[in-house]
């Protein structure tokens, strides 16, 4: 069981898609990628077939998705052909690719094309989205085209304008720059045996918990050594009990000279919300210490939560805080649209 877990979590991609989503494509990736597509909008215009493969893929019945057109002489059919389940899709702007996640069906659908997105304007005509592909919920990522471009091993940069497929090798390469958190994020949900792994992987976890909870204790000793504390986002004092000890900048993301750069790599963050909303990139702090809402904090209580408590504020001690503002600085380059 362990070789075939092992196996699983090792796959590469069989293809790298690439896929522009800057300028006036943040409305539609707003719309069809941040917001999952819920089935009452895509199960009438699907078949059979397809539906029953999105039922099994997402069972909650939101799927994210994108659609590509035939082009004008035919080539992004050619690449559309190409793509499979399984393959990863990277999202770019503004230099860099900044979402992740893995197709897990294509399909077309010119009537559904239409009812999520208007259609492009090619020449004399309007041209439908309609050779469309689903994924996995997609995961934050930060990596440039040069570093693809190094990795890929290609001469110049590799094709970031419009949708492009890319084989091995060079899918593999640029999976490989994505961090062991980021790839578990992106799978989907294969068939194994659960309660085999949970025994195989028991001891290796409860090593790695104590370790884990003995640095946390120090960090929380550190970032909160009294009975009550003070949330660096929402500014609320309250009992140290409802209060983390969180790191700003993700912690799989330090080197280790950062993760010991105590106390400016943390904060307290508070159980109530905040925590879960850095964490998620629902919120980022400006380099003036605000506090800035994300485009996919949609959720109508999530919004309520940031009008009464964050809208309008600063870091609690922002200015005193300087040593921190690097770590604030990569978390808002990570999550900033």
């Amino acid at each position: 069981m362990a070789a075939a877990l092992l196996d699983y979590q090792s796959a590469v991609p069989r293809h790298l898609v690439m896929q522009p989503a800057g300028d006036a494509a943040k409305v539609n990736l707003q719309k069809t990628v941040l917001t999952p597509v819920p089935r009452h909008v895509w199960s009438e215009h699907l078949s059979d077939q397809d539906r029953g493969v999105l039922d099994r893929e997402h069972p909650s019945g939101s799927v994210p998705m994108w659609g590509t057109t035939t082009g004008a002489k035919g080539q992004m059919q050619g690449k559309w052909d190409r793509m499979l389940p399984g393959d990863l899709v990277l999202f770019l702007a503004n230099n860099r690719a900044f979402l992740a996640a893995t197709v897990t069906h294509k399909w077309a659908s010119e009537s559904l094309a239409d009812v999520l997105w208007p259609r492009k304007r090619s020449g004399a005509h309007l041209v439908p989205w309609q050779l469309m592909f689903s994924f996995t919920r997609p995961t934050p990522v930060r990596i440039s085209y040069s570093e693809m471009a190094t990795a890929a091993g290609v001469n110049g940069a590799l094709g970031t304008r419009e949708f492009n497929v890319y084989g091995a090798p060079i899918s593999e390469r640029v999976a490989a720059l994505l961090n062991v958190d980021q790839r578990a994020l992106l799978r989907t949900h294969p068939s194994i045996d659960f309660d085999e792994v949970v025994r195989t992987f028991d001891v290796v976890d409860a090593a790695a918990s104590s370790a884990r909870r003995l640095e946390q204790s120090y960090l929380r000793d550190l970032i909160l050594p009294g009975r009550q504390g003070r949330c660096d986002l929402c500014s609320r004092e309250m009992a140290s009990v409802f209060l983390v000890a969180a790191h700003i900048k993700k912690r799989s993301w330090c080197s280790f000279e950062e993760k010991t750069d105590l106390p400016a790599i943390a904060m307290a963050a508070c159980r109530f919300g905040c925590d879960e909303f850095f964490e998620r990139g629902l919120i980022w702090i400006s380099g003036t210490g605000s506090i800035r809402r994300s485009p996919a904090l949609t959720d109508e209580t999530a919004r309520s939560y940031w009008t009464e408590h964050l809208q309008g504020k600063k870091v609690w001690r922002w200015e005193d805080r300087t040593a921190s503002h690097k770590y604030f600085a990569v978390h808002r380059e990570a999550h900033r649209p």
